[in-house]
């Protein structure tokens, strides 16, 4: 049985949340997301304390389906083709799904590596793989099917103080599926009913636009020039262009084709446009 809290006035956030900056496990929690392989997943995280082999997110008890960090502190995908992470640095890792595979990168790395997928079984967050205890920090976390936003997980804590995510898709609090409790970092929405402030980070845009082809659109307004916003925390932005990448990694193409990421640090749009193709790319990083 799932359940929902909402409470009204809990929290300064405007969807009545507390909101806080991270949740940490200690080795023994971790999410259950629900859903499977197939699908383009962005997380900003940060390992704590690397002891060994740590899984940040894998598909069933199957060490072979997950992706991880060794114990010398490099990406790897299930002990193999690792590189560097550089330690317990916070990164936004991306990864890119198929029927048959993942591939993942690291924002400012220019190195992938790839795994192979499991349909059948679900994703974990921050472990659930037997044998690979995870230390990190999850700062928030995307999943998109295609160019729809179906998960967006954001650390808080719930009306009876619990740490946990809450997703801003289907609206609902979702829980450690292992034992113990998460840490929770501090708090990003204030307390009570009334002030506070969230997180604000910068969006930056520039390039080639086209008004059919290239262009962003935010909180519902169309942008076809170059440009700065400053946006909160968790504002979700429309990419659209012929071929997009994020941070460094392909991951759509249409004709033309929108993209929705959330913004959970600063980030930045460019959009090139490829003479000898005729295509508008766009790239999107996140720092």
């Amino acid at each position: 049985m799932n359940c929902i809290f909402l409470r009204r006035g809990y929290g300064a956030s405007g969807d009545g949340v507390n909101y806080v900056e991270y949740i940490e496990s200690s080795g023994t929690q971790y999410i259950d997301t629900g859903i499977g392989s197939i699908h383009t997943i962005t997380m900003d995280i940060e390992f704590t304390t690397i002891t060994g082999n740590e899984a940040l997110m894998g598909q069933s008890a199957n060490a072979g389906y997950y992706f991880g960090i060794n114990a010398s502190g490099y990406l790897e995908d299930g002990k193999s083709s690792a590189f560097s992470f550089l330690g317990t640095e916070r990164r936004t890792v991306s990864i890119v799904g198929t029927s048959s595979n993942q591939t993942v990168s690291v924002a400012n790395e220019s190195k992938t590596t790839t795994r192979s997928a499991n349909p059948s079984a679900t994703f974990k967050l921050l472990g659930g793989v037997s044998g690979y205890p995870c230390h990190a920090k999850l700062y928030s976390c995307q999943f998109n099917d295609g160019n729809t936003l179906i998960r967006d997980y954001r650390p808080c804590l719930d009306p009876d103080g619990v740490a946990c995510l809450y997703d801003k898709v289907n609206k609902e609090y979702v829980y450690n599926a292992g034992t113990g409790t998460f840490t929770a970092g501090a708090s990003i929405s204030g307390g009570g009913s009334g002030g506070g402030t969230t997180n604000k980070h910068s969006l930056t845009f520039s390039g080639d636009f086209d008004a059919t082809n290239a262009y962003l659109t935010v909180n519902g307004t169309k942008y076809t020039s170059a440009g700065t916003l400053s946006l909160e925390q968790g504002t979700s932005i429309n990419v659209t262009a012929t071929i997009i990448h994020l941070n460094g990694s392909r991951i759509t193409s249409g004709n033309p084709v929108t993209y929705t990421i959330g913004i959970t640090s600063a980030t930045t749009v460019s959009f090139v446009y490829n003479t000898t193709y005729g295509t508008y790319n766009a790239y999107i990083t996140t720092e």
